[in-house]
């Protein structure tokens, strides 16, 4: 008996011998629980829905998706745009009361010829003079950064 284990090629001759006896069994037993086959005949009547196949259904169903997604859209895009034409609305009226405020005002304010005097006078105080722009060259290098943070020389060192 210990020969035969010892053996590789005897071995695998005895489990090799083990396992086509087993599938030939298991090959017999699917013989027996397959019943005889018949030949399928196709009716010549079209399918009716309720015998569609499965990607026809499903095809259905997406269409009548896409249908109830379309229309609940197109709702939401009237209800959006009738909101935005309100509002519309109500700045065009906002507006013309403000047209007509200030047409009002307008008419209640005696014309006045002073409006070149002032801006004439208001570019005469914004000219610049000499002494101005002295002063403001003073008050930058006293407000500005101190000089030891931008140092440069005047004569080279060697």
């Amino acid at each position: 008996m210990e020969f035969l284990f010892e053996n590789p090629l005897i071995l695998l001759a005895i489990i090799g011998f083990i396992s086509s006896l087993f599938t030939k069994g298991k090959k017999e037993e699917e013989k027996r629980r397959k019943p005889a086959q018949r030949p399928v005949s196709r009716p010549t009547q079209p399918q009716q829905p309720a015998q569609a196949s499965p990607i026809e259904r499903k095809r259905e169903e997406l269409e009548t998706r896409a249908k109830r997604a379309a229309a609940q859209m197109e709702q939401q895009y009237a209800e959006t745009r009738q909101k935005a034409d309100e509002e519309l609305e109500a700045l065009k009226q906002k507006q013309r009361y403000a047209e007509r405020r200030t047409a009002a005002i307008r008419e209640r304010m005696p014309a006045q010829n002073t409006t070149n005097t002032n801006t004439q006078a208001q570019a005469k105080a914004l000219a610049p003079d000499k002494q101005k722009l002295a002063d403001a060259i003073i008050w930058s290098e006293i407000l500005g950064p101190p000089r030891a943070m931008n140092p440069h020389r005047s004569v080279k060192r060697k």
